[in-house]
């Protein structure tokens, strides 16, 4: 837990840093380091020049800046559309601590309290935009925590000590004689904090190391037992398929944070998301998974012939590639899986949305006519049939009767 004195100094530098407006001169692709009091090397990302997310950005070490270069590598992917959820795995593997600064709506109240008590501790107003700083750090399949450890405070506070000096060098147009490109193998400024120097920092240079390309974890095969009862489902044709997040699902036990995610499939010819009850922290097990997963398909009657899984979703990769193994089908990784996208939309939609959905389709079905429910859309009358035999009492009787007559049991 942050000490009230640390606290205090995080946010006055917080507030000095803001006023550089250090984001109108720098993009995200410009970097430089700090030596940080423990001796490791932290990379200072500047973000907010495209005025959504005005954040300075620490990575630590090899194995934090490694994540930062995986998002440059894949930036090609940021632009396409209906592929916001495969984006997001890339977002949330992020590790870093952030100093960000957002306005009321997009903080927490937790977030927006501790602000404001700062604020009046120190007799300082602040103003919009971006007007309260908070900070957090980042984990791999993590969603953003507050700061809790002195270590990182301190971290963070030489980082914006850093980007403090940058700007009075730049404002003063004293170069720093290194450039600050983000690539791999390039040099760029890295600034040692020194109290001989006059303005606390001496200016060296350090380079961009290799990106750690992670690879997550694969689950165990199952039994050849397991797998023979699979093969004698029905086969079902290509499937997309991928470990998706849900982050608004928490896991009982689980590390606060932790971002749940499972298996999901959709198959190509009627568009239906495959139900299994696999969800779980995929990077803690993902054998218990696969094992519920493969239970599921069993359950439900069918199988893949062919599986395809998107370029950004390394963990789908890890685990489909094992399914399509021992059933010995092939899997292509794809750089674009639209349909996909909207079912995982769907799941993770909040049970509002959900309720109101369904309030509306129950709307619509008890005035139609049978030829207007037999032109509703394939996947949707798929979904209805489905919901007639797995879960009758969740439809009224009287719309579940006129479903049964017009789609069959």
């Amino acid at each position: 837990m942050l000490s009230s004195e640390t606290r205090l100094r995080l946010f006055r530098l917080a507030l000095r840093y803001k006023k550089t407006r250090l984001w109108t001169v720098f993009t995200d692709q410009n970097l430089f380091a700090v030596r940080l009091p423990d001796g490791e090397i932290g990379y200072c990302c500047v973000m907010g020049q495209e005025g959504s997310h005005v954040s300075l950005a620490l990575y630590i070490g090899q194995e934090g800046i490694s994540t930062y270069l995986g998002l440059l590598e894949d930036t090609e992917f940021f632009d396409s559309p209906g592929d916001d959820n495969f984006q997001l795995l890339k977002a949330v593997s992020q590790k870093c601590l952030q100093c960000t600064f957002d306005d009321e709506e997009f903080i927490s109240k937790e977030q927006l309290r501790e602000a404001k008590n700062l604020a009046r501790t120190l007799g300082v107003s602040l103003r919009a935009p971006f007007r309260y700083p908070h900070f957090d750090r980042y984990a791999p399949m993590c969603m953003p925590v507050p700061i809790q450890e002195e270590k990182d405070a301190i971290r963070l506070m030489t980082a914006l000590h850093g980007a403090i000096f940058v700007h009075s060098r730049l404002k003063e147009s004293k170069p720093l004689d290194v450039p600050f490109f983000a690539d791999v193998g390039e040099q760029i400024p890295l600034l040692v904090p020194s109290r001989d120097a006059p303005n606390g920092f001496l200016i060296q240079s350090t380079v961009i190391p290799e990106r750690i390309v992670p690879t997550p974890p694969s689950p165990s095969p199952l039994d050849e037992i397991t797998m023979a009862r699979l093969r004698k489902c029905k086969p079902d044709g290509t499937w997309d398929c991928a470990i998706a997040c849900f982050p608004s699902f928490a896991l009982e036990g689980s590390d606060a944070g932790q971002i749940t995610s499972g298996p999901v499939t959709l198959n190509r010819n009627n568009r239906l998301a495959i139900p299994a009850p696999a969800i779980g922290i995929y990077d803690e097990d993902p054998s218990s998974i696969f094992r519920d997963y493969v239970n599921g398909l069993i359950n439900h009657g069918t199988r893949p012939t062919r599986i395809r899984v998107h370029t950004l979703d390394l963990r789908g990769q890890a685990f489909f590639s094992v399914l399509a193994t021992q059933l010995r089908i092939p899997i292509e990784v794809v750089d674009s899986l639209p349909e996909l996208n909207d079912a995982i939309d769907a799941l993770n939609a909040s049970e509002d949305e959900v309720d109101d959905q369904m309030e509306e389709i129950y709307a619509f079905l008890s005035e139609a006519t049978p030829a207007e429910i037999r032109m509703l859309p394939s996947e949707l009358k798929v979904t209805l049939r489905a919901m007639v035999r797995t879960s009758p009492e969740s439809i009224p009787k009287e719309i579940r009767n006129k479903l049964i007559r017009v789609l069959g049991p």
